[in-house]
């Protein structure tokens, strides 16, 4: 899909672009990132499959510079001993830099881990028979399992599978996923949230240069600038990846704001008005400003975006189970919780005896509160170990964890004194990827598959967010880690290596993992992410062919087709992530229809007309009657007639006495059409000129 539409994107004259699965209609998607990275594709004429591999490792790299940079700006110093070395003022930030670079882009979630787990129960259990059994059971069988995979029993998992299930962490229905920057580099698939990653980094980015600056631009100018930097990174992911529009634009005014309210340079007029309160207006009037700048901004692409996923339902659905979150999210928030608890510490030993004192008549109610949580918890989990129970609060576990972390982040972040903007700034992110964790257990945006999409791309955000923040508050305890008693410092080291190692697994092992089951040997070691087709085979319809002859076809209308015009290639219907429509993926020309349910997520109001076209399409490859087919080609404006051995093994008539439909092709070839290609059993038909109209943008 994303190939096809950047090679669409790189094609189209005009704006929005032409949608490669849907002849005559336009990209209702958010296409933006296939622009940025296109532009300079374009500039330097670059081959659209050779670009492919150069637009990953790059974006790649920029998000570990911009990482990096977080990192290093958060912890950087204000003030800087230049004629000093220094661990805090020299290597201090450079730890920090690699810190948040491995943090969000290195490691991964702990399922991997998991995976080890699952796989020694199932090789110590009875027949590999795990489910409804007990926590003690699984616990012995897994002990077991590890002594016997030591001495050569392999595990029971498939290449792929280390790194495809390790996002895919749900115990029910495999719909929901949870991702992560390493898994979605991994992967390398040129989706939006993969490019939009940079440009939340950046809105990220832009907060942090306020908060150093204070929001004191030189002069009028440099406010200017400033505001138009932001609201052009912040509005830009609204046509790039809209999911993250949303929580990046409070994310960015929620910052302005903070910056203008307190530190703003005051204007010397109504000097009535008690400054606090001119601070609030010009902050006010600033955020307001923002906003509508970076919604203006990209209006046009706003304009012909039909949203049709635009409201918000109540989840009612199974939730995400505790041990599924802590495989997601328990490395990071080690970490966090690590620091917080640091930090409150530190108020607490700050804080007057007399202060103090004053709570002591709601010492009761306070101790009592606490132990009830930590009460409820644990025996919700005791319950859990025991088979066949199922209490109704297990529906609500994440709640219970994620809640208090919540609060506890936004108590440090409003009283605790003398903490510094920058840690603020982090609490204020712990806060936000928390949040966003708690609101996919109640809420689903409307039309989802399930909550696949709301999970996975609110998860995406967190993960940013509280990486960053992890990687902060482990630099922050690093320089206050001698303070502490030598039994809790060593726990904390070792917990830490245990579980950064841990998260570390993902990326050795799921990219050997990755390699094995996706590199063809006999292909060349190349940039070009077409030759591998010269080499590799491919079964559908009951026929195991190779793909170099497609191969063949596609390099000839790359080479030879000028503009975007129609063609016609078999229909996908009913099926996804498939060989068909493989011609229009690595070209980009406009196929009558491509795979439906992506066109049908784009095309809600008018799913009815993709499902149509795919019957069209499969009847016109099976007429016989010249007629219908004339009719169908002039319908859609069809220049080239795709007959490759994909549309042989699906449209071939079973019956070998029935008539078949794709001899017309033969019969009327000079008369409808001409042959203009040809490789092995591909062919390649250019209908004649004047039989056919232009085709008009539709939606």
């Amino acid at each position: 899909m994303n190939f096809a539409q950047l090679n669409a994107v790189l094609r189209s004259t005009t704006f929005p672009p032409y949608d490669a699965w849907f002849s005559g209609g336009y990209i209702n998607y958010y296409y933006f990132g296939d622009v940025i990275v296109g532009t300079p594709v374009k500039f330097l004429g670059i081959v659209p499959s050779i670009a492919f591999n150069f637009i990953l490792p790059t974006l790649y790299a920029i998000m570990a510079l911009a990482t990096f940079s977080i990192g290093y700006n958060l912890i950087k110093p204000r003030l800087v001993d230049a004629g000093r070395w220094s661990i805090k003022t020299d290597l201090l930030p450079l730890v920090a830099g690699f810190s948040s670079s491995s943090a969000v882009l290195l490691l991964g979630n702990l399922g991997v881990v998991r995976l080890f787990i699952l796989g020694f129960q199932q090789n110590g259990a009875p027949a590999g028979l795990v489910e409804g059994s007990s926590f003690f059971e699984k616990l012995w069988w897994t002990l077991k399992g590890f002594f016997l995979t030591l001495v050569g029993q392999p595990l029971p998992y498939g290449p792929g599978e280390w790194y495809w299930f390790a996002s895919r962490i749900f115990a029910y229905p495999h719909d929901e996923f949870y991702e992560f920057p390493a898994f979605t580099f991994l992967w390398s698939d040129l989706h939006a949230h993969l490019i939009a990653y940079m440009l939340t980094i950046a809105v990220i980015a832009w907060v942090i240069s306020l908060l150093h600056s204070r929001g004191r631009w030189g002069d009028r100018q440099d406010a200017v600038l400033g505001l138009l930097l932001g609201a052009l990174v912040i509005g830009s992911l609204k046509p790039t990846n809209t999911w993250d529009f949303y929580t990046y634009f409070v994310f960015g005014l929620v910052g302005l704001f903070y910056v203008l309210a307190r530190y703003a340079n005051l204007p010397r007029f109504f000097t009535a008005v008690p400054g606090w309160v001119k601070r609030l207006l010009l902050a006010g009037g600033a955020v307001i400003i923002l906003a509508v700048i970076s919604l203006l901004l990209y209006q046009p692409f706003t304009k012909w975006f039909g949203q049709a996923y635009s409201s918000i339902n109540l989840w009612r659905g199974m939730r995400t189970p505790l041990i599924t979150y802590l495989v997601q999210w328990g490395m990071l928030l080690f970490f966090i919780i690590s620091w917080m608890a640091w930090e409150t510490r530190q108020w607490l030993a700050e804080t007057p005896l007399s202060a103090v004192r004053k709570l002591r008549p709601y010492r009761d109610l306070i101790l009592t509160g606490l132990g009830l949580v930590l009460l409820v918890l644990i025996l919700q989990q005791v319950w859990v170990m025991l088979p066949s129970h199922t209490p109704p609060w297990t529906k609500i576990t994440i709640p219970w964890l994620a809640i208090p972390l919540a609060l506890w982040a936004a108590i440090l972040l409003v009283f605790r004194p003398g903490i510094s903007d920058v840690k603020r700034l982090v609490l204020f992110m712990i806060g936000t990827g928390l949040l966003l964790t708690i609101l996919v257990e109640f809420f689903v945006v409307a039309g989802d598959v399930g909550r696949m999409n709301t999970v996975y791309k609110f998860g995406i955000q967190s993960w940013v967010l509280l990486a960053l923040s992890a990687a902060a508050g482990f630099v922050w305890l690093f320089l206050e880690i001698r303070k502490w008693l030598p039994a809790w410092r060593w726990f904390w080291q070792a917990a830490s290596f245990v579980l950064v190692t841990g998260g570390a697994l993902f990326l050795l092992v799921a990219g050997v993992s990755k390699i094995r089951d996706r590199w063809i040997v006999e292909a060349p070691h190349t940039l070009d992410s077409m030759e591998y087709m010269q080499y590799a085979v491919y079964s559908e319809f009951g026929r195991t062919f190779s793909t170099q002859e497609d191969y063949q076809a596609i390099r000839w209308l790359q080479d030879n087709v000028i503009g975007s015009p129609v063609i016609v290639e078999a229909a996908p219907a009913g099926v996804q992530y498939t060989w068909l429509s493989r011609i229009s993926i690595y070209t980009g020309l406009p196929s009558v229809v491509g795979w439906q349910w992506h066109e049908q997520q784009q095309r809600v109001y008018f799913s009815s007309q993709v499902i149509q076209r795919g019957i069209e399409v499969d009847i016109f490859y099976k007429t016989v009657d010249a007629y219908a087919a004339v009719d169908f080609l002039q319908k859609y404006g069809v220049r080239y007639i795709i007959l490759g051995q994909l549309e042989l093994g699906k449209y071939t008539p079973v019956d070998p006495l029935e008539p078949s439909g794709l001899d017309k092709f033969e019969q009327y070839d000079g008369a409808l059409w001409n042959e203009v290609f040809r490789a092995g059993e591909t062919v390649i038909y250019e209908v004649v000129d004047g039989l056919v109209p232009p085709v008009e943008m539709t939606p």
